[in-house]
């Protein structure tokens, strides 16, 4: 094979690649079991469930428990993070979150990336 044909095979490979992992990057998650999140620690997450004890703190975080069937998991939307829909939550609201498991403190929480009512 000449330079130029090895050139376009890698250029297409590449493009191919580059598209692909545009694609698999932008699939969303389906929601899991509140029970099941710990299982994914340090993975990126979607549950749906109830809001409760949700308050802001003077820093603009807001903080807040997420509940369902399987039991309950505190979740830290950060000010930084630019989810708008984390300031206007009420407790009871049903909501679908995204987020990534992670441990503080001893306990299992989700850092929210994106909050859908």
């Amino acid at each position: 094979m000449d330079n130029k044909t090895i050139i376009k095979i890698s250029l297409s490979v590449a493009m191919i690649g580059i598209i692909a992992m545009y694609i698999f990057t932008n699939i969303s998650l389906n929601a899991i079991s509140i029970a099941e999140a710990s299982n994914f620690l340090g993975e990126k997450v979607t549950v749906k469930g109830d809001v409760s004890n949700y308050r802001l703190s003077k820093d603009g975080h807001a903080f807040f428990t997420i509940n369902d069937f399987t039991g309950s998991m505190k979740v830290v939307a950060f000010r930084n993070s630019n989810i708008e829909n984390a300031y206007n939550l009420k407790d009871d609201q049903k909501i679908t979150l995204s987020g990534k498991v992670q441990e503080y403190k001893g306990a299992m929480e989700i850092i929210a990336s994106k909050i859908d009512s």
